[in-house]
């Protein structure tokens, strides 16, 4: 009986090991891939601000802005 015991304990020891394990790289994967999420956010934030000011550059030529109210061209 203390023979199936101490097995018992043994398997369970090194279930919690590998749970503590696993939970640790979990935890590392997911502050991974919460920085890695955050970044892309800022860089689309970025772009996204870049493209609405070439679209607002672009109106102002199309709408002559820069040739004192003369549209010379259209820019697709």
């Amino acid at each position: 009986m203390a023979n199936l015991k101490e097995q018992y304990q043994y398997i369970i020891n090194d279930r919690e090991k590998e749970i503590a394990r696993f939970l640790k790289e979990f935890e590392d994967y997911s502050k991974a891939k919460k920085a890695k999420t955050e970044k892309l956010q800022f860089e689309t934030k970025n772009l996204y601000e870049i493209a609405l000011k070439q679209h607002q550059l672009i109106q102002s030529i199309e709408d002559g802005a820069y040739n004192n109210g003369i549209r010379p061209i259209l820019i697709p």
